[in-house]
């Protein structure tokens, strides 16, 4: 029996081969086993939902006080930005494609897709990454501020800005590496 989907694999790959156990009584045409995969669902939820509402309370708090925001609040900040993006960009996707295991957007989102998971792998990864360049800054150079017509505020913003640039750019390939194949 042929069955016909489109999925979100390397346009010049091949799909994975699946191999299941000789007790899999519960594994479907598609090649997956549903014991299994309401496990999974079940996961990626707990972690969506977590994700969201503890970055969610996080955000909520350094709101009310964005007043008096020091700058590794400002990082925090944009650290919670982040992680909420990551949940809804990868584990929400992901756990909507297992759910209903095709993918039905077409090529421009299929391409999108990959595209903004990989930038907002990066965009946390890069966040933490100019937090500790600021650490670095503060403690090893503590005057470096004041040797400069750069405030402190202004630096920070730029090094955010920086973050999410270099990770849009460096997702940029994820444009053209991934579309779809018609599977059947």
């Amino acid at each position: 029996m042929a069955f016909n989907f489109t999925t979100p694999y390397p346009i010049n790959g091949t799909l994975p081969n699946t191999t299941f156990p000789d007790n899999a009584t519960d594994a479907t045409p598609f090649g997956r086993i549903e014991s299994l995969a309401m496990f999974e669902h079940a996961t990626n939820g707990v972690i969506f939902g977590v994700t969201v509402i503890s970055n969610g309370c996080a955000l909520l708090a350094l709101w009310q006080m964005k007043k008096r925001l020091t700058r590794m609040l400002k990082f925090i900040t944009h650290l919670c930005i982040a992680d909420i993006m990551v949940a809804i960009f990868s584990v929400m996707y992901l756990l909507i494609y297992k759910l209903t295991f095709l993918f039905y957007g077409g090529w421009f989102m299929c391409s999108l897709m990959s595209y903004l998971q990989l930038f907002v792998t990066y965009l946390s990864t890069n966040v933490l990454m100019m937090m500790a360049v600021d650490r670095y800054m503060a403690i090893c150079h503590p005057m470096a501020t004041y040797l400069t017509y750069m405030t402190v505020t202004t630096r920070v913003y730029i090094m955010i800005g920086t973050a999410y640039l270099v990770s849009a750019l460096f997702a940029i390939p994820q444009l053209f590496i991934f579309g779809l194949l018609e599977v059947g």
